[in-house]
């Protein structure tokens, strides 16, 4: 029965001296982890964070102080988190297939498969890698063609490739002189529609190369680019311009929303029937616009 005591007290120092160890850890973790995030370095915060969510059946010792991090450091209570960039994220987009690719203003766009929440590929435009201090602002964009069947980059230094996604490979590739804000396909994939910084609209057709500039009453700060599901018009907003509609094949101008909304826009989107076009903004509202 000594024996047994002497045994059972050991293993109750044991678990002590672990939770000590465990709880003094956590405590410096916490503070290198504020630290990280003040220098900016989010991902080694969050590294730190993760060191600390508890394995099956131990005790938890996070606190107000891990949850606020958490938060601060923007995984909040996201089901999946993706960390691979080392830069800012300036773009995203989904494939039918339910890829999801992200491009950051270097140049480098991560593919993941969501449903097996792994990455897929690492796809670099350009082949190098640029410093994000050349830049005055993140700029850079992704889109997936709307069967899937390729991938547009573009990134601050005004490359733009298309890549065939199944398997990735390079197919095609171009050089405007500023950064890409913004790209979008067309419903058959055959045009692409870009917002060049400085330089404004331009529409790529795919098949013989030809770029199409000039637009009337283009802007030069759209930051967001959609053609409606039709493929009959396409639509830029973004910044402190107009929404504006052109008609395609030849794009000439055919309607405006002028102050469509107080503060700068955001966003634009079709719905799926194409009757309805929405427009977002800073002023904290949604627009819902008659299209037909």
């Amino acid at each position: 029965p000594i024996a047994v005591l002497k045994i059972s007290r050991s293993r109750e120092q044991a678990r002590r001296d672990a939770t000590a160890s465990r709880q003094s850890l956590y405590a410096a973790d916490m503070q290198l982890a504020q630290e990280e995030y003040k220098e900016g370095n989010v991902r080694r915060a969050t590294e730190l964070l993760l060191r600390h969510v508890p394995r099956e059946q131990e005790e938890d010792f996070r606190g107000f102080e891990w949850r606020y991090l958490w938060r601060l450091c923007g995984t909040g209570d996201a089901a999946i988190t993706f960390q691979e960039h080392r830069e800012p994220v300036s773009s995203i987009g989904w494939a039918p297939n339910g890829f999801l690719a992200s491009a950051n203003s270097s140049g480098v766009v991560e593919v993941y498969d969501v449903g097996r929440n792994q990455r897929v590929a690492t796809l670099q435009i350009g082949g190098e890698t640029q410093p994000r201090s050349q830049f005055y602002a993140p700029m850079g964009a992704v889109a997936f063609s709307p069967d899937g069947s390729h991938l547009a980059i573009g990134d601050a230094l005004g490359q733009i490739e298309v890549w065939s996604a199944n398997p990735f490979a390079r197919v095609k590739a171009r050089k405007m002189n500023n950064g890409i804000k913004a790209l979008a396909f067309s419903p058959d994939g055959s045009l692409l529609a870009l917002s060049v910084s400085g330089e404004g609209i331009k529409v790529w057709s795919l098949a013989d190369e030809r770029l199409q500039e000039g637009f009337p009453g283009g802007d030069r700060s759209a930051i967001r680019l959609v053609f409606s599901p039709d493929g009959q018009f396409l639509v830029a907003g973004g910044n402190a311009m107009p929404v504006r509609i052109w008609s395609a094949p030849n794009f000439e101008q055919v309607d405006s929303l002028i102050e469509p909304h107080s503060g700068y826009s955001t966003g634009v989107a079709f719905s799926p029937d194409g009757q309805i076009l929405a427009t977002s903004s800073w002023d904290t509202m949604i627009k819902l616009w008659d299209f037909k």
